[in-house]
């Protein structure tokens, strides 16, 4: 008769019935005897190791702790629409059961699901609501009433019990890289368009600020994108055609976008076509105005000037021809007597003829002021600090010979330094 394992059992738990007893070890009853018998392998049931599995479950008859060998069942089973979907062909004898319609078929070892027969009994399994009294014939025998699988073991039909599920296997190796695929004719987003930034805000209502000059004269060139960032509440920033105070007759638009903002972003893409001058101005306060110079290039730089270079290796010197050069014009101014220097000496030539005493005032000049001396007869000129502190070569002071020269650079307004062909 068939034994009805307890369901959810405790490992250790025990269970007798028709005079045996068997013990749960976490996975399997194992029957507490010495010895087992094992069934005929000639039936349809493959044996390995000591677990019977059901579609990868383990279903296990384990027959205590002697050496005698042990079994296993392997018995497939899937619904009915994943066995048609399955290409596979169970080897001949090798059981497959519909897990949703409760049948059973057995393989040929030739022919898909779809071309094999239902079971109704036989060849080695019984599906029906009695047990089997052929149990060699028919060692396994489905009960439809309770839907439930036994074996023949050991004189006593057995509930097949399905285990837990084991452990993952280890990940397989990763797969070789696949090949690069084509580029992608989709462009992407287009990014934010660039430009020349102009902070504009406002000083009271006299003037606007433009980065942190007041009412300054703007530069802007044809074909370039201008962002004017104004915060400027309450004083409309308008770009127009004529100079002075908001005309709105004389509106300039050409390729500005949010003209009049003053709380907010205007981009001005300067046309081609902009005429040379036009103006800014608030819409209320005629005291914020400017110009703005539009060109088709930015400002032209200062000129460097340019001399030949040549260098003689012979003697290793470096000649530069200058014969093109026009120094710059300083103002010459010649004294025959005692001189105080003026503001108005500065970066002046003084000529000296005699012998007399040139002195320097402190609090005159400014750092960076230049005077130049030179000694075109044949006297001595001496040089005196009042209020400024002369520095030179060894303290020397003054100019004895004929065509000697010297200037005088001023560190600070109370001290200088003196240089030059000195006595």
């Amino acid at each position: 008769m068939p034994i009805n394992f307890p369901d959810s059992p405790s490992i250790n738990d025990e269970y007798s019935a028709e005079g045996r007893t068997w013990t749960w070890d976490g996975t399997a009853w194992l029957a507490n005897e010495t010895s087992v018998s094992i069934v005929s392998a000639a039936s349809p049931i493959t044996f390995i190791g000591n677990q019977i599995a059901i579609d990868q479950n383990a279903l296990v008859i384990d027959g205590g702790t002697s050496a005698a060998p042990q079994s296993s069942i392997n018995l497939r089973r899937s619904t009915a629409a994943q066995w048609v979907a399955d290409s596979s062909i169970l080897a001949s004898g090798e059981p497959g059961f519909e897990s949703d319609t409760n049948k059973l078929k057995l393989g040929d070892g030739v022919s898909t699901w779809t071309a094999l027969s239902y079971s109704s009994g036989g060849g080695g399994v019984e599906i029906s609501s009695t047990a089997p009294t052929d149990t060699e014939a028919t060692p396994l025998w489905w009960d439809t009433d309770e839907g439930k699988l036994y074996i023949f073991y050991d004189n006593f039909w057995v509930q097949a019990v399905v285990g837990t599920v084991g452990p993952e296997g280890p990940a397989g190796e990763i797969g070789p890289a696949g090949p690069i695929g084509p580029d992608s004719i989709v462009p992407g987003p287009e990014g934010a368009s660039g430009g020349i930034t102009y902070t504009i805000t406002n000083s009271g209502a006299s003037a606007y600020n433009i980065n942190g000059a007041d009412n300054p004269t703007l530069s802007v060139i044809r074909g370039h994108r201008y962002i004017l960032n104004v915060n400027a509440s309450g004083h409309p920033f308008w770009i127009q055609t004529v100079s002075g105070a908001y005309s709105s007759g004389d509106v300039y638009s050409g390729g500005v976008t949010n003209g009049a903002a003053e709380a907010g972003t205007i981009i001005w893409e300067v046309p081609f076509d902009a005429p040379d001058n036009l103006y800014y101005a608030c819409q209320y306060h005629s005291s914020m105005a400017g110009l703005i110079i539009v060109s088709d290039l930015g400002p032209t730089g200062v000129v460097a000037a340019t001399h030949p270079v040549t260098y003689d290796a012979g003697t290793q010197t470096v000649g530069i021809d200058l014969s093109d050069y026009t120094p710059k014009t300083s103002t010459v101014s010649s004294k025959t007597a005692a001189y105080t220097l003026v503001l108005g000496d500065k970066a002046s030539l003084i000529t000296a003829t005699g012998t007399f005493t040139i002195t320097i005032p402190g609090a005159t000049f400014s750092t960076g002021d230049k005077v130049d001396f030179m000694n075109i007869g044949t006297g001595t000129i001496t040089f005196l600090g009042s209020g400024v502190t002369i520095n030179s070569v060894d303290d020397a002071l003054s100019i004895d010979t004929r065509w000697a020269a010297a200037s005088l650079f001023f560190i600070s307004s109370s001290s200088a330094v003196l240089v030059g062909k000195l006595a």
